[in-house]
């Protein structure tokens, strides 16, 4: 168990990484797929430190497991649900809030102009 722990660890907080600095978000083929329209619509930095900072939180349970195991014995189911919690409670606010997308044409460009 402790090597799968490390091995997800890492991959999680790897991938986490790549989407916090901004480098995963282009990448995804959903992203690829949009119009260059709805790309100027979304804060793409903004989205990216969320789901970076979702997966690098889980990389870092699953580390803790490998390395302490006291905590895979008691604290690692509750933290991987309080995890899938708040992560769907995340999701949805991201759906309900609509704070990633950028309202003014202004904020438009210029997220966009950083993005190149």
């Amino acid at each position: 168990m402790r090597l799968q722990c490390m091995v997800l660890g890492l991959l999680f907080f790897g991938i986490g990484f790549f989407f916090f600095i901004g480098k995963a978000i282009p990448m995804l083929k959903g992203w690829k797929n949009l119009s260059e329209k709805q790309r100027k619509g979304i804060n793409m930095s903004l989205l990216g430190k969320n789901v970076g900072t979702v997966l690098m939180s889980a990389g870092i349970i699953f580390e803790m497991s490998a390395w302490f195991p006291g905590f895979q014995e008691k604290a690692f189911v509750w933290c991987m649900i309080a995890w899938l919690v708040l992560t769907g409670i995340d999701v949805y606010d991201m759906e309900k809030s609509k704070r990633y997308l950028l309202k003014n044409q202004e904020e438009q460009e210029a997220c966009y102009d950083k993005r190149r």
